[in-house]
């Protein structure tokens, strides 16, 4: 098997890059989490619900820039996605079960 193109990552080590980058309260998104797609792509995912400010989209580049460097190799291929409604945890992980069975 080849190596995988998607970050390495924990819950725990997500959650203290993410406190480094939003710790100071500005553009923090309503949630946010890695899913990978088979082998081949992580997605972060962001859900900014009451307004996607200015600063967000270069947090959240920012956090994907430290996320490779720490979780990552040369293979490894993120995209950012941001949702601008929430719509709650079982939408979302009935979408992560339909994207690995759709055929």
């Amino acid at each position: 098997m080849g190596r995988m193109a998607v970050l390495a990552i924990t819950t725990e080590q997500l959650e203290r890059e993410f406190v480094r980058v939003f710790g100071d309260g500005e553009h923090v998104p309503d949630k946010l989490w890695v899913e990978t797609f088979h082998n081949d792509c992580s997605y972060i995912r962001a859900v900014y619900a009451k307004d996607f400010p200015n600063g967000a989209v270069d947090r959240l580049l920012y956090l994907k820039r430290s996320l490779l460097q720490l979780y990552g190799d040369a293979e490894t291929n993120v995209a950012i996605v941001v949702f601008l409604h929430d719509a709650g945890w079982d939408d979302f992980a009935a979408h992560r079960l339909n994207i690995h069975l759709a055929r």
